[in-house]
This record gives C-alpha cells, structure tokens and sequence, in this order.
C-alpha cells in the first residue's frame, strides 16, 4: 500500500512539474507570438485602418454580440452556423482592438477596462451550454474567470503593469479553440481537456495578478 501511495505520489510530482515547464514554454512562447504580431501588423495598421473603426467601436461590437449568440443558443441545432458566424465576428474584434489602439495610439483607460470584460461576456454563457452536465468543470471555470476578472480590474485600477503575464491570453486561447470545434463538431472529451487546462492557466493568471498587486 505505502508503495502505491509513493508511485503515485511521484507520478503526480513529475506531471505537475512537467505542467510547470508547458506553462512557462506557453509564456515564452505568447511573448514571441506578440511581438512578431505587432512586427507584422502594426505597420500596416497605421496605413491603412479607417480611423472612425476605434478599438472601443471593436469592443462594443463583442459586447453586443454576446447577447445575440446566448440567445441563439436556446435553439442551438436551428442556429449552429449563424452563431459560429457571429462568435468568428467577435474573435476577429479581439484580435484587432489592442492592435489598433497600440498602432494608432487610441489606448484608453475605458479600453483596457471594457477589454476583458468583453472577453468574459462573449465566452462565459457559452460554458454553460458546454458543461450543462458537466457542473465540476462549469464552476470551477467559472469561479475562476470571476476572481480572475476581479484581480485583473483591481490591477488595472492601481494602475499596475502586468503586461508579462501572458497565461491569461493562453488561456483565452484554449477555451476560444474549445468553442470553435463544438460549434463545427460537437461536445467531446478533447474540449473538456481544453477548459480543464484553461482553469489551470486562469489560477496562474491569477497568481500573476497578485505578484503585481503586491508590488
């Protein structure tokens, strides 16, 4: 008994240590997907963007979607293709937001406030649909998107930098993904594992909200 208590115990240990190391690659790695991003699309950014389509135009745009696809959902098989049309719409006024606002210089204090609530509002409804019978998972996402929500506005209010902390937009990332392929395929043990890693990377960003905070 005490030898299959210590052989799990080292399992465990190797897995949570080998997960450490995936996320510290995943932070390295999101730093490098930034910059390239911004080396890339800035430029074009400034030459070619219509000035009246602000990042908070952008924003908005997510936020009223988000009713409209929550609504949809209620009659989910009758408008699966109209709200993988509408969820594509926001995640492209995700992508470009924080790009134009840096390439134009239009960043604002309303922006960086609006921004990841817009994100919260879009994505979180969803997860209800998803985990219907799978509540574990559905709390846990969800209790640690409101903490998650509720460091990152306190740093923001303080007027901290946490710019570093890249696990937040890798965890966007994998609950993002995990929404696209149940709207193309359906629910699967694949987009579970993806929001069990996603509630991962929101307590690391969150342990990185309170780093910042304690500054």
């Amino acid at each position: 008994m005490v030898n299959i208590i210590i052989g799990l115990i080292l399992i465990f240990g190797t897995l949570f240590v080998e997960f450490i190391k995936l996320i510290q690659g995943l932070s390295k790695l999101g730093k490098k997907v930034i910059e390239k991003k911004n080396e890339l699309l800035v430029p074009a950014i400034r030459r070619f963007w219509p000035r009246w389509l602000t990042p908070n135009r952008l924003t908005s745009v997510r936020i009223a979607l988000a009713p409209i696809i929550f609504a949809m959902f209620f009659d989910y098989p009758e408008w699966r293709a109209w709200i993988l049309v509408f969820f594509s719409i926001g995640m492209v006024t995700d992508f470009f937001d924080g790009l134009v606002a840096k390439a134009l210089d239009m960043q604002s204090r309303l922006g960086i406030i609006l921004d990841p609530i817009a994100d919260k509002i879009l994505v979180v409804p969803i997860f209800f649909f998803i985990l219907r019978e799978n509540t574990f998972l559905l709390f846990s996402l969800v209790g640690a998107e409101c903490i998650l929500i509720m460091t990152a506005l306190l740093v923001i209010f303080l007027g901290k930098d946490s710019s570093s902390n890249h696990f937040g937009k890798w965890k966007f990332t994998f609950q993002v993904v995990a929404i696209f392929l149940f709207l193309i395929f359906g629910n699967s043990a694949w987009i579970t594992s993806m929001l069990w890693i996603s509630v991962g990377l929101a307590v690391f960003s969150i342990i990185g909200h309170l780093k910042v905070l304690k500054r």
